[in-house]
């Protein structure tokens, strides 16, 4: 599987460091959360299915 390749841009030069770490603690933080689909033990359905459990 490919990974996608990202085109960097320079967004300012010469910035001095305190302001540099300020834009840097303001840019957007995600979390990857990853889960796999496991046979569900919870619910009282009669048929079998699955639930997305995280790891």
């Amino acid at each position: 599987m490919m990974t996608t390749r990202y085109v960097w841009k320079s967004v300012c030069n010469d910035m001095a460091r305190d302001d540099s770490q300020l834009l840097m603690e303001d840019m957007k933080v995600f979390v990857i959360v990853k889960s796999q689909q496991v046979p569900c033990s919870v619910c009282a359905l009669t048929r079998p299915h699955k639930m997305p459990y995280q790891l």
